[in-house]
């Protein structure tokens, strides 16, 4: 069993003998800071994407799957690779 202390050890930013050093983020890479514009502006946009998202594709997907390559499915996807990077950015930074 795995102890709650096991799991919430420092990262000592060096690995196992076995991984070598670990690599170690440079979230300023991401965001300049928890009140950059930037990143209320993507928060924002990934809310009104999302809801967009949902609003155009809910209930649909396994239709447009079904009409093959006369359906959407490929726009469906496109847009979803996108909120999911978005929001993969975000939740990297935070």
């Amino acid at each position: 069993m795995v102890s709650a202390r096991q799991l919430a050890a420092p990262a000592s930013g060096q690995g196992s003998a076995e991984l070598g050093d670990l690599p170690e983020w440079n979230l300023a890479d991401l965001y300049a800071g928890m009140d950059a514009p930037e990143l209320k502006r993507d928060i924002a946009k990934a809310a009104i994407d999302a809801i967009s998202f949902e609003g155009r594709w809910k209930g649909t997907l396994a239709a447009e799957a079904a009409r093959g390559s006369a359906g959407r499915l490929g726009e469906a996807l496109v847009a979803y690779e996108a909120l999911e990077e978005l929001i993969g950015r975000i939740v990297s930074y935070s």
